[in-house]
């Protein structure tokens, strides 16, 4: 929509002309405040606001998908999305603290401003000191309500594409669209009460800064954990697989306990200790692997354990995607994609999730957090169960997809090729498999050299 960015614009040349915008600016971006980046609360805002405004943990991208262009060039799009997401935030974000200056508001003695604050009351005295302050502020808002409609539609597409996917044989589409439009209009009620600002606050923290980066980390972390584990299981053994990856968590979460109760580097030493303890003892246990690594990987027998331990879900996932989404001269996913989510984000993520813990200890008494904080941990239960016991979410899952997970196990064979050996048995009857025992990881198929991946 072009209503916000036009907003956005006006406001930035207004609040960077107010009298003493200038000591406001120099506070974003002239000066370095290494007390408050280092308070994990800042961290938890900056994820929240991050993920919510791309949209990232919601399923927003999962349901757009399906509307998608076959041949559309995915990874192009997504860095668009995040860089011009980034750079639009970045400088509307001068704005915002020229009416900090001209509020002469100091992060040192100021309660924590929230998005209602920046709304309702810090923009709005920028507009009261224009022109024609009255259209300005009917424009203002109105730019508001339209910015509330369409993050609306994201969150209620995403319901009614499951609820389309799995019954809309029997469902019509807007009656669908209808109802959830009600149910969330019942829901928002209770945030146009007298404590409905209060209640908003205390359910947004949470859901922010709990749930959805924990719902972030588990994409991140077991996307490259569980993905095609069945091949690592063949080519490693199964107590060498279970070993690393339990290593792997259980060093995150008694790093991050530790971290919090007895100290920062005492966390850290204890989380890296266990983890490679944990990867010695699973290379000890691992077969050799039969199937051929890449290049650097394939020279040493205990090499080659610590990649198909470490690193083949990750960049099997990406070989498999790379097959669908970098057809012909759309962008490839890259290498370092998959140790870049597994190693780096991740564990940097699980910091983050485990602040609100402490941050919620010092809200305890508050009725409005406490209700946030349990909500928030309904929406864990949920990801948890749906790891766990999977079979429960079958009912949203179409009749005809159930079967969509279940592959034979092949080591460095593309997805595409397992497909389309399971489409050959359905068409010949043929009851085994007829993929070889020990697939080589350069596979020559037409299939495979199209994608113009190099390994």
């Amino acid at each position: 929509m072009a209503a916000p960015i036009f907003m956005t614009i006006i406001l930035l040349g207004r609040c960077c002309s107010l009298e003493n915008a200038g000591r406001g600016i120099k506070m974003y971006f002239a000066s370095w405040d290494s007390e408050n980046l280092a308070t994990g609360q800042l961290w938890q805002t900056a994820c929240g606001q991050v993920f919510f405004s791309t949209g990232v943990g919601f399923g927003y991208y999962i349901a757009y998908a399906s509307y998608n262009s076959k041949w559309a060039n995915a990874v192009q799009d997504a860095t668009i999305i995040v860089c011009s997401n980034c750079a639009f935030e970045t400088i509307a974000a001068f704005a915002l603290f020229g009416v900090v200056g001209y509020l002469d508001i100091n992060p040192a003695n100021t309660p924590r401003l929230g998005a209602f604050e920046i709304g309702f009351l810090t923009y709005p005295a920028a507009l009261v000191a224009m022109p024609g302050a009255n259209f300005w502020a009917i424009l203002f808002f109105l730019t508001l309500v339209l910015l509330g409609i369409s993050s609306t539609y994201p969150m209620l597409d995403v319901i009614v594409t499951g609820i389309m996917d799995r019954y809309g044989h029997k469902v019509p589409r807007p009656l669908v669209a209808f109802v959830l439009v009600v149910v969330a209009f019942l829901i928002s009620l209770m945030y146009c009460s007298q404590f409905g600002y209060y209640l908003l606050d205390g359910v947004d923290r949470w859901i922010n800064n709990l749930a959805l980066v924990f719902v972030v980390w588990c994409e991140l972390a077991l996307s490259t954990t569980v993905y095609r584990h069945k091949d690592v299981i063949m080519e490693t053994g199964k107590p060498a697989f279970v070993l690393y990856n339990g290593a792997y968590f259980l060093g995150q979460i008694l790093g991050v306990a530790v971290g919090h109760h007895v100290s920062g580097a005492a966390g850290a030493g204890l989380g890296f200790g266990i983890f490679v303890v944990g990867a010695g003892i699973s290379l000890v246990l691992s077969k050799t692997p039969t199937a051929t690594a890449p290049r650097f990987w394939n020279k040493n027998p205990i090499v080659k354990r610590f990649w198909f331990l470490a690193f083949y879900s990750g960049n099997q996932l990406r070989r498999d995607l790379n097959v669908v989404v970098a057809t012909g001269k759309n962008w490839n996913i890259p290498v370092f994609w998959s140790p870049l989510i597994r190693y780096i984000s991740a564990p940097i993520l699980f910091i983050v999730y485990s602040l609100s813990y402490p941050e919620f200890w010092t809200l305890r008494n508050d009725p409005v957090y406490v209700f946030g904080f349990i909500l928030a941990h309904f929406c864990l239960i949920f990801a948890v169960v749906s790891l766990v016991l999977p079979r429960y979410y079958d009912v949203f899952v179409p009749k005809h997809r159930l079967d969509d997970g279940k592959r034979v196990a092949a080591p460095c064979v593309l997805e595409n090729l397992l497909e389309a050996e399971v489409d050959d048995s359905a068409e010949t009857g043929s009851s085994g498999s007829p993929l070889p025992d020990k697939p080589s990881f350069v596979d020559k198929s037409p299939d495979v050299i199209a994608t113009g991946e190099k390994l």
